[in-house]
């Protein structure tokens, strides 16, 4: 048995049945508390070892096609998609994330053989392999979802493996543009001739649009004698109606007029590319922070921007389509002018 400290964190390391266990322990902040985890995570893997030998050795008649503990991760990730991610909109992401899992480990193992250290081991294997911790999380997301399946659901396996996603760097998706930075993200599309992804820099700051609802707005959806936007195909799957900014009129109006097949003909792949090569161009030139630069933070800085005018949070939630009104919560701090009507009723019974 074994504690040691790698930087701010404490990791145990010891052998088990032959096998050697390495993982980071949360939540220690000295010695004592990193070697009491370690015991207790020792006595636990005993248990869970003793139920999953109960398991396995139990005779039973399965179904082609049910779950059991031999079942391989790709399995278990595709009979997760039948259940579950076939209703869901991201559905066909999720199996996917699972799916390049499996050929990015290298491996796919047996469900009975994920123990906390294989999951460590996969989680690094990620690491090392992507650069945005928030890629590597949606692919531990996913595997959480399919190991708490077999768990709770299935009841294959004797526990659900705990899977620790890894922080964000400074919250790069939380990226708000200063005015300048638009600008100059603006002005380097439009001297490079990519008009489309230049338009489409307005229009996301003015709606709050994610890239994906502005490329499949078709222009039924945009009603001008109304001057509203209806957005149909949506994260959450409702419909959100918004009102044109005058600049989103005059480019959508001029778009029309060019006679284009719908407000903005170009695919995901070639807008997140054009994005990359501006940020970059852009970063060497000493013109923009290139840290959290990409589409949706023209999302994130619309919110900012509605919260900071004093939209409140009503509006501003229904005119972001958020589901919950605890995202307002995330710009809350940006309007502290939102509090002075407050502090004059204060005033007045204090006075």
């Amino acid at each position: 048995m074994s504690v040691h400290k790698r930087g701010k964190k404490w990791y145990a390391r010891y052998t088990f049945q032959g096998k050697a266990h390495h993982y980071p322990i949360p939540g220690a902040s000295t010695k004592a508390d990193a070697q009491a985890a370690e015991t207790a995570d020792r006595e636990a893997l005993k248990a869970r070892h003793e139920k999953a030998a109960r398991v396995l050795s139990a005779p039973t008649q399965r179904a082609p096609g049910s779950p059991h503990p031999e079942m391989t991760l790709s399995e278990a990730a595709r009979l997760t998609y039948d259940q579950k991610w076939r209703r869901n909109k991201s559905g066909e992401a999720s199996l996917r994330q699972m799916e390049l899992l499996v050929e990015r480990i290298k491996d796919d193992p047996r469900l009975c053989d994920l123990d906390n250290t294989a999951l460590a081991n996969m989680s690094h294997a990620l690491e090392n392999q992507l650069d945005a911790p928030a890629t590597v999380n949606r692919y531990l997301a996913a595997l959480r979802t399919v190991l708490r399946r077999a768990a709770r659901v299935w009841e294959v396996l004797p526990f659900s493996p705990h899977i620790e996603l890894l922080s964000e760097r400074g919250n790069e998706r939380d990226r708000v543009y200063e005015d300048e930075e638009i600008t100059s993200l603006v002005g380097y599309m439009r001297s490079r001739g990519w008009h489309t992804q230049a338009d489409l820099c307005w229009f996301l700051l003015d709606t709050g649009a994610r890239l994906s609802e502005a490329l499949s707005l078709p222009w039924r959806g945009c009603v001008f004698p109304q001057r509203h936007l209806v957005f149909r195909d949506t994260k959450n799957g409702e419909t959100r109606h918004l009102t044109m900014s005058k600049r989103c009129e005059r480019i959508l109006r001029e778009r029309q007029e060019a006679r284009e097949p719908q407000p903005f003909k170009v695919t995901a792949h070639v807008c997140h590319y054009r994005m990359q090569q501006a940020r970059e161009a852009l970063a060497k030139e000493g013109r923009i922070d290139p840290t959290g630069v990409i589409w949706h933070a023209f999302r994130h800085t619309c919110a900012s921007r509605l919260t900071s005018a004093g939209a409140g949070q009503h509006r501003v939630t229904k005119w972001m389509g958020w589901k919950s009104p605890q995202m307002f919560n995330r710009y809350a701090h940006l309007a502290p002018e939102a509090f002075d009507e407050v502090a004059g009723l204060v005033d007045a019974w204090s006075a």
